[in-house]
């Protein structure tokens, strides 16, 4: 009698269940999008592809979003590292379609149209340009 494959155990970072919760907030259907991947995972099935280059085994999987008509292309990227053959871990979850915006509207303006003035100092209209002009200006001042 075959025995059967040990279930993995997934677990999710904090990270990865504040990013769902986010998600869930625009996306309604997000958590039964993301629950076949799960029960792949648990079942052993390791989907999507290897991220290399990193001294740890980590995969990003795409994960279709059935609350837009996009495919996979569009959906989510699901990021989990494989601790052992019978742990895995849920690292972090993002909407392709919502990086994908933000890309566009980072690179796709001009300078000046990311920021609004105010009397005093420069604020960026966008919180996560924010972020990253204030790490590019880091950058370019070390």
């Amino acid at each position: 009698m075959p025995s059967e494959p040990p279930q993995v155990r997934v677990e999710f970072t904090p990270e990865f269940k504040r990013n769902l919760r986010a998600l869930s907030k625009k996306y309604r259907h997000i958590r039964s999008d993301v629950q076949p991947v799960i029960e792949q995972l648990q079942a052993g099935e390791f989907i999507g592809d290897r991220i290399p280059r990193t001294q740890y085994v980590v995969f990003k999987a795409r994960v279709r979003n059935s609350d837009i008509q996009k495919g996979k292309s569009a959906g989510y990227r699901l990021i989990y590292q494989v601790k052992v053959p019978t742990l895995v871990v849920l690292v972090t979850i993002y909407s392709k379609l919502i990086r994908r915006i933000f890309r566009q509207s980072k690179f796709g303006e001009s300078w000046p149209s990311l920021m609004s003035t105010s009397a005093n100092h420069s604020v960026p209209r966008h919180p996560e340009i924010k972020d990253s002009l204030c790490e590019l200006s880091r950058k370019q001042q070390a």
